[in-house]
């Protein structure tokens, strides 16, 4: 026996193989040639820089957004291409607790996702959260990690020398201090006291902003060379990720 079963659920669509899903429209039935065509159909309204789009890259913050795009298309032409294509895109969290939300919209616009969080106490929990509920799986992500290093931000896996030149001058802070060199702590709890043990105003939210900013716009300069050799695993094992999603 044969069961057809027809819906408007944009939870229903096979997102993998896009074939597979039939558009019953004006008495006839054809395969669908993209997901954009399933969206129309369905009515589904996204943005312009998600029409094409079938995976979206969800990271914690809009400077994360800016590295790992610049690393991902300086190690990878083939995500390159699809990043140009529109075939991927990025999207931030705007801070990591919101990952279950995100995916959860993403995948209402028939989006699949892949997230890339920091290592440190806030992306282990937003994950454990979106896990809980079925909305992602140990596949689709991938931790900011650092060898010998307690917990990690995606700022603690690039190359101090991208920045450090740039930080000091804007500053008047030096990098070469004990507390940035301390292991146990995340780089932006090492930037902070950085600046409290030079003798820098109180810090603030703004000001952390403001340095990740600045430091991601050195990464978009160096490219690929602003990325520490020991923590390339991690980044790979991103790249291989959505290499072979494209691949699909």
């Amino acid at each position: 026996n044969q069961v057809i079963i027809t819906t408007h659920s944009p939870l229903l669509v096979n997102r993998s193989i896009v074939k597979k899903n039939l558009l019953v429209f004006k008495s006839k039935a054809t395969a669908a040639k993209n997901i954009a065509e399933v969206r129309e159909i369905l009515g589904v309204q996204v943005s312009d820089n998600l029409h094409c789009a079938n995976l979206i890259i969800l990271v914690e913050g809009a400077e994360d957004v800016e590295i790992l795009k610049t690393w991902f298309t300086s190690l990878s032409s083939k995500i390159k291409k699809a990043l140009d294509e529109g075939k991927i895109t990025f999207d931030h969290l705007n801070g990591g607790t919101n990952l279950s939300y995100k995916i959860t919209q993403s995948k209402s616009f028939l989006c699949d996702i892949f997230a890339f969080l920091d290592g440190d106490s806030t992306g282990d929990t937003a994950y454990q959260d979106a896990e809980s509920k079925g909305l992602i799986n140990e596949r689709e992500v991938c931790f900011a990690r650092m060898r010998g290093y307690k917990e990690t931000e995606i700022e603690d896996l690039i190359e101090i020398s991208t920045y450090k030149d740039v930080l000091e001058k804007e500053y008047s802070v030096s990098l070469d201090v004990k507390s940035f060199r301390n292991n146990q702590k995340k780089w932006s709890d090492r930037i902070k006291d950085t600046f409290h043990e030079c003798g820098k105003k109180k810090w603030s939210k703004d000001r952390e902003l403001e340095i990740k900013r600045l430091v991601a716009q050195e990464v978009v300069k160096k490219k690929g060379d602003s990325l520490k050799s020991i923590c390339k695993p991690c980044i790979n094992t991103a790249i291989r990720y959505i290499e072979n999603y494209i691949d699909l």
